[in-house]
């Protein structure tokens, strides 16, 4: 591989796209930061917008999601189907896979979160979490395609019901 020298350092192609690479890293990391500051509780409740709406309500031991996009839209998909507003249970575990070929997500609640170890971020091409607390949470989703800056952009909702999750048939 043929190299060239600059002030005293001597680089390859392979150096120079890493480098290249990594500072794409560092300036979606930045985005990631910036975004993740706006997510925030809400005030929609499990009375208000969950009970009797079956289609919305996550009722198994983890709650698969997918990240994908439509558009410059990003898309929280449950059963395959977008879900602007998603209602689980205290307990349950909430598992992200993105849904697009090539690309990431990150999903962000800010400085504070309803998950375990107080986890606020989630990323990659899957990452999950066990939610501990309740409410309403507004969460930010940023889904990158290949490049430092978001594709697609979302603020969904997930509402968290304060009774802990028990699984159809068993008993406690």
């Amino acid at each position: 591989m043929k190299a060239s020298h600059f002030r005293g350092f001597t680089l390859t192609k392979s150096v120079v796209l890493n480098r290249v690479a990594l500072s794409g890293l560092c300036a979606a990391l930045l985005i990631v930061v910036c975004a993740s500051a706006s997510a925030q509780t809400c005030n929609d409740t499990w009375n208000q917008v969950c009970q009797g709406h079956p289609e919305i309500t996550c009722t198994t031991d983890d709650c698969s999601l997918s990240i994908h996009s439509q558009s410059h839209d990003a898309q929280v998909l449950w059963n395959g189907t977008p879900q602007p507003v998603l209602c689980i249970a205290l307990g349950q575990k909430v598992i992200w896979t993105e849904a697009d070929a090539g690309a990431v997500f990150v999903v962000g609640f800010g400085a504070q979160g309803p998950f375990r170890n107080n986890k606020t971020v989630f990323g990659g091409v899957s990452d999950s979490g066990i939610v501990v607390k309740d409410k309403c949470w507004k969460y930010t989703i940023s889904q990158y395609c290949g490049g430092p800056v978001p594709c697609a952009l979302a603020d969904p909702k997930v509402i968290i019901n304060g009774v802990r999750f028990k699984p159809p048939g068993k008993q406690e």
